[in-house]
């Protein structure tokens, strides 16, 4: 796809700003709230993930091939890390709060259901960024879904259905129901990308100088957003615009010819998926090692969030090369030898 630099860059970026934040949860707890900000790294994935399932799409793929994607490209990393958490959990339970184990919270979070944690009570599986994957699996049920009707109304179905999730939430319901989850407002992301697709597909182009703008306009949103986080504004509606206008503004910079090839932050985009699931893991390790380092002022502290953010980033790059590729490729032909087969 000749959009692929942008999207990549946009989705190293975004796990960055997501590990990051978690690097300064660990290590400066209480100015966390100063860097919410780089959260919102989950928010340019949504964009980017509605984007991507359309243009990745069209008339002649069926529901079953889009969901064999998504199922290959998606689970089998997660499910090991999954499998890596609840070994933890069973064997070292202080690591999750002083919790036990929990079946249901464990089969859930295999599953992609929305359950809440046993000890943090919020909406988070086992791997706790896995809680994205889990709108990230509805979505493409519901797109999957939509690919059984004529392909000029799977905008207008996708469209429809998720308004109704949207709607639903509105409905009054204890704080425990799955309509808290499923009701949100953050399908306006997912929807966003999809029509920024469809404008995307008509070929027509934007000066340079207009898709920085754009791009500009939205990070600096983006980042005035955060002080709106107490008035309690749906997500969906406080990030999804400012995510959209990154988006938008690279893609369209690329069109425009002005995003160059750099094959560090390329791994780095190719990598999104593993850095994201596994720094989890590596935040964690390098917390507890690090912090019996004797210096704690704050250029100690300082250069300890650097080396934890690197090493979480160089795991979750080897995590890709040795662990999600090769399983990915492996799973293909595993495919590819069954249709054969067939």
């Amino acid at each position: 796809m000749t959009f692929s630099l942008s999207i990549q860059y946009l989705r190293a970026t975004a796990a960055i700003m997501v590990v990051l934040y978690h690097v300064i949860l660990h290590w400066r707890p209480e100015s966390v709230h100063n860097y919410s900000v780089l959260g919102t790294g989950v928010d340019i994935f949504f964009v980017i993930s509605g984007f991507i399932m359309w243009m990745s799409t069209g008339p002649e793929m069926t529901p079953p091939q889009f969901t064999w994607k998504r199922i290959r490209r998606i689970v089998p990393l997660y499910w090991i890390m999954t499998s890596v958490m609840a070994l933890i959990l069973f064997m070292a339970p202080s690591v999750f709060l002083s919790s036990t184990p929990n079946a249901y919270h464990i089969i859930s979070s295999y599953l992609f259901i929305p359950s809440i944690h046993p000890v943090k009570k919020m909406w988070e599986p086992l791997v706790f960024t896995g809680w994205t994957l889990n709108y990230e699996m509805f979505f493409y049920a519901i797109f999957a879904l939509t690919m059984f009707a004529p392909f000029r109304f799977r905008a207008w179905l996708l469209a429809a259905t998720l308004a109704c999730c949207m709607a639903a939430g509105l409905i009054p319901h204890p704080p425990t129901s799955l309509l808290t989850f499923y009701g949100s407002s953050i399908w306006l992301e997912f929807l966003g990308g999809v029509v920024l697709a469809l404008v995307f597909q008509r070929g027509e182009s934007l000066p340079l100088a207009a898709a920085l703008l754009m791009f500009v306009v939205g990070a600096v949103a983006m980042e005035l957003s955060q002080t709106l986080i107490p008035t309690h504004i749906p997500r969906g509606m406080l990030f999804g615009p400012p995510a959209f206008l990154i988006v938008a503004g690279a893609l369209y910079a690329e069109r425009a010819g002005a995003v160059r090839a750099f094959w560090s932050f390329k791994i780095l985009g190719d990598a999104s998926y593993s850095i994201y699931l596994s720094h989890v893991l590596a935040v964690s390790a390098l917390f507890q090692l690090l912090r019996h380092f004797p210096h704690q002022a704050a250029p100690a502290i300082t250069m300890q969030i650097v080396v934890a953010t690197a090493g979480a980033l160089a795991f979750g790059v080897g995590t890709y090369f040795l662990v999600e590729r090769p399983v990915s490729r492996w799973l293909g032909r595993r495919r590819m030898t069954s249709l054969r087969a067939a």
